[in-house]
């Protein structure tokens, strides 16, 4: 009888855990992600974004974000549209990508969150979130590729 209420709250504690959109392994790699990103030290990159969401039509479209000095300083969305400056706060760079996968996990909207690092340089290449059922427009993807360090100014 002891081994079957000890089963029965393993299967309790796994199912509960099974729940989670963003369990203690996702945290961890998260972690890991971010601590190879602070490793590298780059503050001077570009990078392309693009996001599937119910958001303004260009965040769907590939837009290369250059950064200097940590902070956006350019857009350019498809080959035709730059941002201007005032717009050019829309677009993260890596450490708010980092911010948004905690946000985002932390959610009571998300029923799953899944997310990709870069293996070398740890940040997220595809963050994932599907929102419960009977939430509209609240589901959302995250692309990143090609990032690249700058040259010096």
């Amino acid at each position: 009888m002891r081994r079957f209420a000890a089963a029965a709250a393993l299967c309790a504690v796994v199912a509960a855990c099974g729940d989670d959109p963003f369990g203690p392994h996702d945290f961890r790699d998260l972690q890991q992600a971010e601590a190879r990103w602070a490793e590298n030290g780059l503050r001077d990159y570009s990078f392309q974004i693009r996001r599937t969401c119910f958001c303004p039509p260009e965040y769907n479209e590939w837009a290369t974000v250059q950064v200097r000095d940590g902070a956006v300083v350019s857009v350019s969305v498809g080959d035709t549209l730059d941002m201007t400056a005032d717009r050019i706060e829309e677009w993260p760079v890596v450490e708010a990508l980092f911010e948004t996968i905690r946000a985002t996990a932390s959610g009571d909207w998300v029923e799953a969150l899944d997310v990709e690092y870069d293996g070398a340089l740890g940040y997220p290449v595809n963050i994932r979130a599907r929102a419960e059922e009977g939430l509209l427009d609240a589901s959302l993807t995250i692309e990143t590729r090609h990032l690249n360090p700058l040259p010096a100014p």
